[in-house]
């Protein structure tokens, strides 16, 4: 996965992709480059390549935009990227940003189900609104200051350590003890 000296890499991963706002990220990316950034987006997933190609060349960002189709493992486009972007509309366990988040990648993701856990107070990384304004500005903020990034991604990477599916396991048995004790 080679990638142009010093520019920072921006990894998008799943399938879904209008649902998962590929487009918006791909013009947050060239929001992001327009404020001085040097990034480019790398996408992960299956999905209409040439649709979202043609946005990319719309949105002036076509050489900057890498796709790499499906992969049964993003584990090494985790290790190889500064940060993760993904701008959903909906997910009912968003899994993937807590895989970025314990790759130790700052995570830009708009507010859906579970994120503020894993994000906090933007500790771990940007909470933003699901336009191309917002994530062109987290996405430039973020390429623009490394120690902001390689803070964030360590906090990230922290918060994850206890986000397993023993600890999940072990809350749904204390909740249903505990369901259990009021109806008893």
């Amino acid at each position: 996965m080679p990638r142009a000296a010093d520019r920072v890499v921006a990894l998008f991963v799943g399938g879904d992709w209008d649902r998962k706002g590929l487009a918006i990220a791909i013009e947050g990316l060239a929001l992001a480059v327009d404020r001085g950034a040097d990034l480019e987006l790398w996408v992960v997933g299956a999905g209409d390549e040439r649709r979202f190609s043609r946005i990319a060349e719309g949105a002036g960002v076509a050489p900057r935009v890498r796709f790499f189709g499906f992969r049964a493992s993003a584990d090494p486009y985790y290790a190889a990227a500064d940060l993760f972007v993904l701008p959903t509309a909906y997910e009912a366990h968003p899994l993937v940003p807590h895989e970025a988040a314990a790759a130790g990648l700052p995570v830009v993701v708009t507010r859906v189900n579970g994120v503020d856990e894993l994000i906090g107070r933007n500790e771990a990384g940007l909470l933003v609104e699901r336009d191309r304004h917002a994530v062109g500005a987290a996405l430039a903020q973020l390429a623009l200051d490394p120690e902001l990034r390689e803070r964030l991604g360590r906090a990230a990477r922290v918060r994850t350590r206890d986000l397993t599916w023993e600890r999940s396991s072990e809350r749904m048995v204390l909740l249903y003890h505990g369901l259990e004790e009021q109806w008893s």
